[in-house]
């Protein structure tokens, strides 16, 4: 590719502002989109915080503890947004994101409070194809040994996860009947806004993001079914928060 004015072609012009106030962020970083769930983990790690600071309109909370460093950020939502966070991030140094997110299952055997560990996730958003993939394809989770980690974390705490392929999607109220039969067909397992941007985002900067989703509602025979005030959405999203934080601590094997 050529350049202009020193440049690279394929550069973004606008990139993410460092200064001499800019924090230095460890490795790993926890997103956690819903506000239910950062709050909860704001407050499990508020005695090891060691710096909290706005960023955009998320917090990103950093932490210090024994077991190991980790910055918290959000609540986060869709793609565009998520990806600006993480491109920041990366540039403070960031290099491992473990992502977690509530979804809208469209498989009927999918029940509200279970837990997907994401595999792949189909392009339904705008952002994905600035980084390199392809309208409507597919990307895969590149978690690397953030996979390990979390399998062995996982298991250890006796939570089943489904693995599988997710829809992301911009338009949350274009959730057609064509659409959810479509990607149910394609093997989806539910929809949300933010994974196949994070993946491919995280695919073009060679770094590792795993995405893991409590179901909190459904999207089946044409009827939506919500699941936020349930009691076992409202236990599980807290068990899962808590398994998020051990398996960005744990060590790498």
């Amino acid at each position: 590719m050529t350049a202009q004015d020193g440049i690279p072609a394929e550069m973004g012009i606008v990139q993410p502002v460092r200064s001499a106030k800019t924090p230095v962020l460890q490795r790993r970083v926890l997103l956690a989109a819903a506000q239910a769930d950062a709050a909860y983990l704001a407050q499990r790690v508020a005695p090891h915080v060691t710096h909290s600071r706005q960023l955009y309109t998320s917090r990103l909370i950093q932490t210090a503890s024994e077991r190991g460093t980790l910055s918290v950020v959000g609540p986060l939502m869709g793609a565009p947004y998520a990806v600006m966070l993480m491109e920041t991030l990366v540039a403070w140094g960031a290099r491992e994101f473990c992502f977690l997110g509530w979804c809208g299952a469209i498989q009927r055997e999918i029940a509200v409070g279970d837990l997907l560990w994401v595999t792949e996730a189909h392009i339904d958003e705008g952002t994905s194809p600035s980084y390199g993939q392809r309208w409507q394809g597919r990307v895969r989770a590149p978690a690397h040994g953030l996979g390990h980690r979390a399998d062995r974390v996982l298991r250890d705490d006796g939570l089943p996860a489904l693995k599988g392929a997710v829809w992301t999607t911009d338009a949350i109220f274009r959730e057609t009947p064509a659409k959810v039969k479509r990607f149910r067909a394609a093997g989806a397992l539910a929809v949300e806004m933010e994974v196949s941007a994070l993946y491919a985002a995280a695919e073009f900067h060679e770094i590792s993001c795993l995405a893991l989703l409590t179901v909190s509602d459904r999207v089946v025979d044409n009827i939506w079914q919500p699941g936020f005030k349930t009691e076992i959405f409202q236990t599980n999203r807290r068990r899962h928060c808590e398994a998020a934080l051990r398996i960005c601590l744990e060590e790498d094997p």
